[in-house]
């Protein structure tokens, strides 16, 4: 595996920096219908992987509904494989996460799902 692989599709860019047992991911652009399915591939793949995967959102300019199914069936299925999956730094998508109702605040960060 590469030291800090990238994916490239459509308007989302996706770094990956792996540590140990964990790696850090960052998406940056727009999580559509038309990217999700790329984000959800490359996490599936990081699941059996790593013991926690942490998903910076910062980066990420809009989210559109396949995006949060993405987000929630990745979440599912990290948690059945022992896998924490943490979602940080929605600041930019706060309203949404809001408004799905799945926001829980954290002093380290803000983690969706945690």
């Amino acid at each position: 595996m590469a030291a800090n692989p990238v994916l490239q599709v459509a308007s989302l860019k996706i770094v990956e920096k792996p540590q140990d047992s964990q790696t850090l991911v960052r998406p940056k652009g727009r999580i559509t219908a038309a990217t999700s399915i790329a984000l959800e591939q490359r996490l599936h793949d990081l699941i059996p992987a790593f013991r926690r995967v942490v998903l910076d959102v910062s980066n990420v300019d809009y989210i559109d509904g396949a995006g949060f199914g993405v987000l929630a069936s990745i979440h599912f299925e990290a948690k059945l494989a022992g896998c924490a999956l943490e979602i940080v730094n929605p600041r930019r998508l706060s309203k949404k996460f809001c408004a799905a109702g799945c926001t829980r605040s954290s002093r380290a960060a803000k983690n969706i799902w945690a």
